[in-house]
């Protein structure tokens, strides 16, 4: 790691899809967000055999 950080803005599932293929390091989430927001990304993880914290 260079010590950067770069801010993404992406929808939720596409920055969780990013951290699945490693293309990213962490997805935080700081506000409130709904089902809807996270289902596809959380689809992908789960069934790659993560999961989502």
């Amino acid at each position: 790691m260079d010590g950067l950080v770069k801010i993404s803005s992406k929808e939720s599932s596409l920055k969780i899809c990013m951290v699945a293929a490693g293309t990213a390091d962490v997805y935080p989430r700081f506000a409130p967000t709904m089902e809807w927001d996270t289902a596809a990304g959380h689809g992908v993880v789960t069934a790659s055999g993560g999961k989502i914290v």
